[in-house]
């Protein structure tokens, strides 16, 4: 049966886990575990040409499945008379890149959602490298999670890599190459958002290939911040159509501004603020109004457990 959304519900973040979830079932993806630092930098290597590749000595194929997918996920969408990058592979060697001096400072993580019923792409005939495509713009224009909160809506039925959707994300930090340094405290309060902190986990990119997987990295990374109970909340900047429109329908606060020609959008929410029914609306699509209508789950039986969700098969 459905899962019926009511009051009881929205403030439970464990039962919008178990959402997210069932969700990815149905949508027949895996959300993987956030890599850390140590994970993402093992399986990769930065070239001088700032080109993102997979690390030859490296015996994981993950990682020649995670660069493939980030240059080919990286995407360019015009805005108005702008035209503006969603730069997947810029991202990840930016923030996992081994010879940085910084890059582990910033506690980055990758989100990953892959594709259970694509076939593989992790033989060792696709090296998963572009030339050119890894290179990181320093001039600011590199757009941020806005862009890759743009899902397919449409899917994607081709095969490819197995990773559908990458996320980048790190603590925040007031940084030129994240575009988070005109973000001052006194900044802040004139756009009566939240002091940012090294508390906050900043959404740096988002791309996505299959309809909603965009979207439930977004709400991992949010229930990463809301159930470990030591994150403030979740912010990104928004460059792109598709990404505002994603965050702002999920319930993130927005504040739009200009910035070296283009509009960006701040947005951010709360560790525990999202409500559940604003989520099932944003994974509710054309024709498939009711996502979970054919996953079995079951509330709790018990008293301290009848505002929970279980799935049963």
């Amino acid at each position: 049966m459905p899962l019926q959304v009511d009051d009881r519900y929205d403030a439970n973040s464990k039962t919008l886990a178990t959402y997210v979830k069932l969700a990815a079932t149905s949508l027949g993806v895996v959300l993987s575990q956030p890599l850390n630092y140590h994970a993402v930098r093992r399986l990769i290597r930065v070239t001088e040409d700032e080109e993102l590749v997979a690390d030859e000595e490296s015996e994981d194929a993950l990682g020649a499945l995670l660069v493939e997918a980030a240059h080919e996920l990286s995407a360019e969408e015009e805005v108005g008379s702008s035209v503006v990058e969603v730069d997947a592979a810029a991202s990840v060697a930016a923030l996992f890149d081994p010879e940085s001096r910084t890059a582990k400072g910033y506690k980055p993580l990758c989100f990953l959602a892959i594709d259970v019923r694509a076939p593989c792409a992790g033989d060792s005939s696709r090296s998963g490298s572009r030339p050119g495509s890894g290179s990181r713009s320093r001039s600011g224009s590199r757009s941020r999670s806005g862009g890759g909160g743009g899902d397919d809506e449409g899917g994607d039925d081709e095969g490819g890599a197995g990773i559908c959707a990458p996320a980048t994300v790190c603590e925040w930090v007031r940084d030129e190459t994240l575009g988070t340094e005109r973000w001052t405290q006194q900044e802040l309060a004139k756009a009566g958002a939240p002091r940012f902190d090294s508390s906050w986990l900043l959404i740096d990119v988002i791309a996505s290939r299959q309809r909603g997987c965009g979207v439930l990295l977004a709400l991992q990374v949010y229930l990463k911040a809301t159930l470990a109970r030591k994150h403030s909340g979740v912010v990104a900047l928004a460059v792109t159509n598709k990404g505002r429109d994603m965050f702002g329908k999920l319930g993130f606060t927005t504040h739009t501004y200009r910035a070296r020609g283009q509009s960006i959008t701040l947005c951010y929410a709360l560790a525990g603020s999202l409500s559940l029914q604003r989520v099932r609306r944003r994974l509710s699509f054309a024709g498939d109004q009711l996502l979970l209508d054919s996953l079995c789950w079951r509330e709790g039986h018990m008293a301290r457990t009848s505002d929970k969700v279980y799935p049963r098969c």
